[in-house]
C-alpha cells in the first residue's frame, strides 16, 4: 500500500461543557480528502471488506443542471479509483444512487443494490443479475426490481432485500407509476435462488400479510440466525423478524423515542452482536428530519435497553436522538452527531465526540452545513473513515485504548500473517476475542497458559482481523492478524 503525503494535519478539539461528565471530549489526529481529489462531493457510502478494502459511493452535480453523477469508489490508501465507467462494464446510468454497497472477500466481489438489477463487481468487470420466478415472468406484466438491503449469511450465501414494483403506468421520460409492489427476503448462493420470506402491499386494496411485509435492514449473528427489520406497509408501524432453523418469529415490540410503535418510514439499521442487536430505529419527523434512536435488544431475554441523555448521546429536546449512519466495529457504536457536528463514539461505558466541521486545506470559509457525516467505516488499520457533504475525514487515531496507560502491554501475535493458527503472548487471566472487520466475534479464548495462548483459524476466510486482549486489570489492546488461505 502506497504512503500518503499528508497534505493536512489538524487538531479537533470538542469542548462539550453542558453535557454530562461522563461524556468525553476527544483530540484526534485527522487526514482530510479533500473532494478536488475525489470523483465526487458528497461521499454517502463508505464500506470495508474482510480484506481491508475500502469503497465508497459519492455523488456531485453535473455542471449547469442539478443532475446527479453516481460516482463507485475504490481506495488506495487515500486515493480514489472511479469504477462504474463503462469501459468496466458498468450496466446502469452513473445517476442512478446505490441503496447499498457490500464488500465479498470470499468470492472476492463486491456487491451493489439498485433500482433494475442486483449488481456484481469482479476487480474488473460489472454485471447484473435479477432473480426471476413466475412472479416476474407473467406474460404483458412490466415488472422492476429495486433490491435494497444486502447480508451474507453464516455459508457466504447473499441475503437480499427485494422491492419488486408491477409497474401500472409508464410516463414520457421514463418515469412510472405502480398499484402493487411486493417484499422479499432472496437468499442467493451464486447459482440459485431461495425466498425466505414474503408480503404484499396492494395500493388499490388491502395489505395481504404472510410473514412481513417491508425489509429495513438485514444481519447476521454469529450463531447464524438471520434478523430483518421490517415495517408493514401503509401503517409502517414494525418490528423485527427472526429466521432461526426454518422459522419465522416476529417481534412486534420495537421501541423508539416518539411512541410505543415507531413510525418506521426511513427503515431501521440492525448491527448483531454475540448475544444481542444493536438497533438505529427512526421515524418520520418531518421538517426536523430523521428522529429516532438506539437501543440493544436482548432477543433470548425480549429485553430492551434504550440510550438517552444520560449515556451521554446527543438529544433533541429531551427524547429524540437523530442520526442517519450508524456503525459497530464489535467494540464501540459509532454514529452521527447531527446537533454538535461531526461523529460521537460510545465505548459501553462513555461517549466522545470528534468533530469534521473545520476549514479544508485552502483555508477556505468554515462549513458546517456540508460536513455532516452521512457514513462511517473503520479501515484495516484501525482509522475511522466520516464520510460528509465535502470530503472524507480520517480520524487516524480515534478508537478507544490509544491511552497507553490503559493499554496492556507486551502484546505478539505471531506469525503474521497467519494460515492455520496464530499465538497470542499476553499476561496469564487474559481473555483473547478475535472479531473480523464487521465486528463479528469469530473466536473467544480465555485459555493463557506460560503467558500465551494459540487461536486456530479454522473457518476463517482470508482477511484481516482483530485481536483483542482484555486483562484482569480492566486494560486492553487491540492487534491486527492478517489470514492468508
Amino acid at each position: 500500500m502506497k504512503n500518503f503525503q499528508l497534505r493536512h494535519y489538524c487538531v479537533a478539539i470538542i469542548a462539550v461543557a453542558t453535557l454530562l461528565p461522563i461524556i468525553a471530549s476527544a483530540q484526534s489526529k485527522t487526514e482530510f480528502i479533500h473532494p478536488n481529489t475525489l470523483p465526487c462531493n458528497s461521499v454517502i457510502s463508505l464500506v470495508t471488506g474482510s480484506d481491508g478494502q475500502v469503497w465508497g459511493q459519492g455523488v456531485k452535480y453535473a455542471p449547469n443542471n442539478r443532475t446527479e453523477i453516481v460516482s463507485i469508489m475504490r481506495f488506495n490508501s487515500f486515493t480514489a479509483e472511479r469504477i462504474n465507467t463503462p469501459e468496466r462494464g458498468y450496466p446502469i446510468s452513473d445517476s442512478i444512487r446505490i441503496n447499498q454497497l457490500l464488500p465479498d472477500a470470499r468470492r472476492g466481489v463486491l456487491w451493489a443494490t439498485t433500482i433494475g438489477g442486483l449488481l456484481r463487481f469482479d476487480g474488473e468487470r460489472w454485471e447484473i443479475i435479477n432473480y426471476s420466478d413466475s412472479l416476474t415472468s407473467r406474460d404483458n406484466v412490466k415488472m422492476v426490481h429495486i433490491y435494497k438491503n444486502l447480508a451474507i449469511d453464516s455459508t457466504g450465501a447473499l441475503l437480499v432485500g427485494d422491492e419488486l414494483q408491477e409497474i401500472d403506468k409508464i410516463y414520457e421520460g421514463g418515469s412510472y407509476s405502480y398499484n402493487k409492489a411486493y417484499y422479499r427476503l432472496l437468499r442467493y448462493d451464486g447459482n440459485s435462488w431461495q425466498v425466505l420470506l414474503d408480503g404484499i402491499y396492494s395500493y388499490s386494496g388491502k395489505m395481504i400479510i404472510r410473514k412481513f411485509t417491508k425489509i429495513g435492514s438485514i444481519t447476521v449473528m454469529q450463531d447464524g440466525t438471520i434478523w430483518v427489520y421490517y415495517s408493514q406497509m401503509p401503517t409502517t408501524k414494525g418490528g423485527l423478524a427472526r429466521l432461526r432453523n426454518g422459522n419465522v418469529e416476529i417481534f412486534d415490540n420495537v421501541w423508539c423515542w416518539q411512541n410505543e410503535h415507531p413510525n418506521i418510514k426511513g427503515g431501521g439499521t440492525l448491527s448483531a452482536g454475540k448475544d444481542f442487536l444493536w438497533v438505529r430505529n427512526s421515524d418520520d419527523g418531518g421538517t426536523e428530519g430523521i428522529l429516532g434512536g438506539v437501543s440493544k435488544f436482548y432477543p433470548e431475554e425480549n429485553r430492551w435497553r434504550h440510550f438517552t441523555n444520560a449515556d451521554g448521546f446527543p438529544m433533541r429536546g429531551d427524547s429524540s436522538l437523530r442520526t442517519s449512519c450508524f456503525y459497530d466495529n464489535g467494540n464501540e457504536i459509532w454514529m452521527d452527531d447531527d446537533i454538535n457536528g461531526g461523529a460521537f463514539v460510545y465505548d459501553g461505558t462513555k461517549t466522545k465526540y470528534f468533530r469534521t466541521r473545520q476549514p479544508d486545506v485552502q483555508n477556505e470559509p468554515l462549513i458546517t452545513y456540508t460536513r455532516r457525516v452521512n457514513t462511517i467505516t473503520e479501515d484495516a488499520f484501525g482509522r475511522v473513515w466520516c464520510g460528509t457533504g465535502y470530503g472524507i475525514v480520517v480520524f487516524t487515531d480515534a478508537l478507544s485504548g490509544t491511552d497507553e496507560s490503559m493499554q496492556v502491554q507486551g502484546i505478539e501475535v505471531f506469525p503474521n500473517p497467519a494460515s492455520d493458527f496464530f499465538t497470542v503472548h499476553c499476561p496469564e487471566g487474559a481473555t483473547i476475542t478475535v472479531r473480523d472487520v464487521f465486528g463479528r466475534i469469530k473466536t473467544i479464548n480465555d485459555k493463557v497458559v506460560d503467558g500465551k495462548a494459540t487461536i486456530s483459524t479454522e473457518g476463517f476466510a482470508s482477511g484481516i482481523y482483530f485481536v483483542e486482549i482484555h486483562d484482569l486489570n480492566g486494560r486492553r489492546n487491540v492487534s491486527k492478524v492478517a489470514i492468508n488461505r
